[in-house]
């Protein structure tokens, strides 16, 4: 029987969360990142809530997170106003006791960096291989990247953000089995 093979597009918390998962469970994968380097520095911070933290701990990840991250102990929200509506200074104590871990925050890329790290065959992640174009076949599917090569597996996972190609692709895709056809409406009508 002829392996299944995943091609996941996006090496984001999404896109190395499913490669280790994959890689737990041997599962074939390979993760496209279209930047040169897999934990790009975007400036982004990442808030670990408890139910993702027992993830990463079921995925050998947590201990290396907990020592990078700060646990948030207190929280205030406050209106419109600036006036205070809420105060919780033990909410850090509260979520360990129901749920085994804080809420904790550490940068997105220090994250990303330690998914990458947790892998043991770190030569099914391709940097720099932006997507340009995806097609399907009767029984695979083919993800060509802007350096012209193409890869070709069972499934494709877009794990690529908010400005998806594989969102487009879908569209794109879409529109050529019922031509007119939107699978997504965008704001506007566009």
């Amino acid at each position: 029987m002829a392996s299944f093979k995943v091609i996941v597009v996006g090496g984001s918390v999404t896109g190395m969360v499913l490669a280790n998962m994959f890689e737990q469970y041997g599962i074939d994968y390979i993760v496209l990142e279209k930047h040169h380097t897999i934990a790009p520095q975007l400036g982004a911070g990442f808030a670990l809530l408890p139910n993702g933290s027992r993830v990463l701990d079921q995925l050998g990840c947590y201990d290396v997170l907990k020592k990078l991250s700060a646990p948030v102990n207190s929280l205030c929200g406050y209106d419109q106003n600036g006036d205070l509506r809420e105060d919780r200074p033990e909410i850090g104590q509260w979520l360990e006791e129901l749920f085994g871990y804080k809420m904790r925050f550490l940068e997105r890329r220090q994250l990303i960096k330690v998914l990458f790290d947790n892998l043991s065959d770190k030569s099914k992640v391709y940097t720099s291989c932006g997507v340009i174009k995806i097609r399907y076949c009767s029984k695979m599917v083919k993800v060509e990247t802007d350096g012209g090569t193409i890869f070709e597996g069972d499934i494709v996972v877009g794990a690529d953000g908010v400005h998806s190609r594989v969102a487009q692709e879908m569209q794109r895709l879409a529109g050529e089995d019922i031509p007119g056809k939107k699978l997504f409406q965008q704001e506007n009508g566009k």
